[in-house]
């Protein structure tokens, strides 16, 4: 059997100083890393930024051919902008789908030079995380951007195959998810000028296993 002899000797308070700053150092070394851990997104996730500039992976089993944003509760005439990407034909329609509606901004026939597969987005399961910038001409992903004068209630993307027919269709029929900034009036107080604020709201990951740093020995 191991037995441990420990001896205690009041310190002085220059000593208790000197000993408590490795150890407050290390703790909130620890503390960060566990944070910066917590906080880091799943590459499942594959789309960084938010609806007027972001980048996105293709993840899914398939090459993809075209892509499709949706953006339900908003009207086509209400969108002024869209970034053109790599893709030979854009077009921005209204849809109907029981009681919603909203737009759909469509892209077909990928054309960027350098890919592997010509006229394919290939796929990619393991990302890198990007700025939201990264991928504006650059192989490996893409890089999508729209502006609206009408604030979408949801945001959807789809990536697109083209069959043998010549028509595109959605892969699978889970969407990703775009950040959608939410826009709120904050009257002022005391007769004061009123606020605008802008809120986003990052969709959570399906399942996270929260991971633990590596114990630390403290002598």
């Amino acid at each position: 059997m191991f037995r441990a002899l420990l001896t205690f000797r009041k310190p002085t308070q220059q000593q208790s100083e000197n000993a408590a700053a490795p150890i407050l150092r290390r703790l909130a070394g620890t503390v960060a890393f566990a944070l910066s851990v917590a906080a880091a997104p799943l590459s499942e996730a594959a789309i960084y930024g938010t609806m007027s500039n972001f980048d996105t992976y293709n993840t899914t089993p398939e090459p993809s051919e075209g892509a499709e944003i949706e953006l339900e509760g908003c009207h086509s005439s209400m969108v002024y902008n869209t970034f053109p990407a790599h893709y030979n034909h854009m077009t921005v329609t209204d849809y109907v789908d029981g009681a919603s509606f909203g737009t759909r901004i469509r892209f077909e026939d990928y054309n960027f030079n350098t890919t592997v597969t010509n006229g394919s987005l290939n796929t990619n399961p393991n990302p890198a995380s990007t700025n939201g910038h990264a991928l504006v001409n650059t192989d490996g992903g893409e890089h999508f951007g729209f502006a609206a004068n009408e604030q979408p209630t949801a945001m959807r993307f789809f990536w697109l195959n083209k069959t043998a027919s010549g028509q595109y269709e959605r892969i699978g029929n889970m969407p990703l998810a775009i950040p959608n900034p939410t826009w709120s009036f904050v009257p002022g107080n005391g007769g004061g000028a009123p606020e605008v604020l802008a809120e986003v709201r990052v969709p959570e990951p399906a399942e996270f296993h929260v991971q633990k740093p590596d114990s630390i020995w403290m002598n």
